[in-house]
């Protein structure tokens, strides 16, 4: 279990949403233990990465 803190408009949920890939960050790279997941080139699917999010609303 992983916990992200930090203030209000900080970017907490942008950055989990990059994670899981629900969202595209553009400039920037994301790698999981040296596998890229996303950068300018690549973009992992979200149903190809090993991970588990939970949604604070059911919305």
């Amino acid at each position: 279990v992983t916990a992200l803190f930090g203030h209000s408009g900080s970017g907490k949920t942008t950055l989990l949403r990059a994670i899981a890939g629900l969202e595209r960050v553009a400039g920037g790279r994301l790698a999981v233990n040296g596998e890229t997941w996303q950068d300018d080139a690549v973009f992992r699917p979200t149903h190809q990465r090993p991970l588990g999010y939970v949604f604070q609303e059911a919305s």
